[in-house]
């Protein structure tokens, strides 16, 4: 997911009165799936860790959910 697509899900789940978010993507599958590196590529990103982080800011910095 692009990092707008995951703002607006958060956005939507607190919407319908969601109020935690939480992220589940597995252990580094940029080590592991071809298709997962190139995703992150095209994001701009290294390694899913630094993707989750700019995801977590941007849901942090645009709802009110709370990240667990």
């Amino acid at each position: 997911m692009s990092i707008k697509e995951v703002v607006d899900s958060a956005k939507n789940a607190e919407l319908l009165g969601c109020k935690e978010a939480l992220f589940t993507l597995g252990e580094r599958p940029e080590l592991r799936y071809s298709t997962a590196r190139k995703a992150l590529v095209n994001m701009g990103h290294s390694s899913t860790l630094e993707y989750l982080k700019e995801a977590s800011k941007a849901v942090i910095e645009n709802t009110e959910l709370l990240l667990i």
